[in-house]
């Protein structure tokens, strides 16, 4: 990844040991993130009814623990050096 965020579904739980952590952080869901993984859910159910997309909306208080936030360090250290001048 060269910037911007990932979200990961990680169902199996095994993604932190098969990905390289060489330039990523894997962090916890921030509220923000929770915003947008939500409405991009209910954007990909309207455009395909997805059941599965579906499955996690109506559990979302378990499921989103399933989530990975995927945050390239390089951009992360932009994005602070931003809020430092702002």
């Amino acid at each position: 990844m060269s910037g911007g965020i990932a979200w990961v579904y990680d169902i199996k739980g095994n993604f932190r040991i098969n990905c390289n952590q060489e330039m990523v952080d894997l962090d916890p869901l921030e509220p923000e993130d929770e915003t947008a993984i939500i409405s991009l859910l209910k954007r990909h159910i309207h455009l395909t009814g997805s059941e599965r997309a579906t499955y996690i909306l109506e559990n979302w208080a378990t499921e989103k623990n399933k989530f990975i936030k995927v945050f390239p360090r390089e951009y992360k250290a932009v994005l602070r050096k931003k809020m430092v001048v702002a």
